[in-house]
């Protein structure tokens, strides 16, 4: 029952648990969009394999098979859609408000509450939705994802959870 907001806005979430995503060491993550959820109350299993695409560059196809230095974002070896996408949003936060969000990698200044109340969050909805026509991220010739499969079960079982109330002299409805 905590909500580490200061009032409503589109970013207050009603969900409980976490979010979690699976990417590779040489990308930043981009949970918000490529993240998956994890409830509170169940055993979540996640099995995952690694796949490696190439794809053809030019005349064949559309990737891009060498990137501008300044394409690769600060702190990272190799470039990566993801890393391009946070490398814009940063861009357009620190160009309107003059700091840069707490997940956003650099030395920039980081915004207070207050800035990311009245500036930041503004522009990082407007940031994700002009994306695709400010922000072109050429995509690489080698990409490496994370494909997924995911189960959950509830916890504790119901012999479980009579086990724990007698063991805690509570009832099974506290207890799950």
């Amino acid at each position: 029952e905590y909500l580490p907001i200061w009032r409503e806005t589109n970013e207050t979430s009603f969900e409980a648990g976490i979010r979690v995503q699976i990417h590779s060491q040489n990308e930043p993550p981009y949970i918000h969009q490529l993240g998956f959820g994890v409830s509170p109350g169940f055993q979540t299993f996640v099995s995952c394999q690694e796949q490696r695409l190439t794809y053809l560059p030019q005349p064949w196809g559309s990737c891009q098979a060498s990137l501008k230095e300044e394409q690769i974002l600060p702190g990272y070896e190799s470039y990566s859609i993801a890393a391009c996408r946070l490398q814009c949003e940063k861009e357009a936060v620190l160009q309107s408000c003059q700091c840069r969000m707490v997940h956003m990698p650099g030395n920039e200044t980081i915004c207070s509450p207050n800035v990311y109340i009245e500036c930041a969050d503004h522009i990082l909805d407007t940031a994700v939705e002009d994306l695709q026509d400010r922000c072109i991220c050429p995509m690489p010739c080698n990409l490496t994802r994370y494909g997924k499969e995911i189960s959950m079960v509830r916890i504790p079982n119901k012999g479980s959870a009579r086990y724990l109330a007698r063991k805690y002299n509570r009832n099974e409805t506290y207890i799950r």
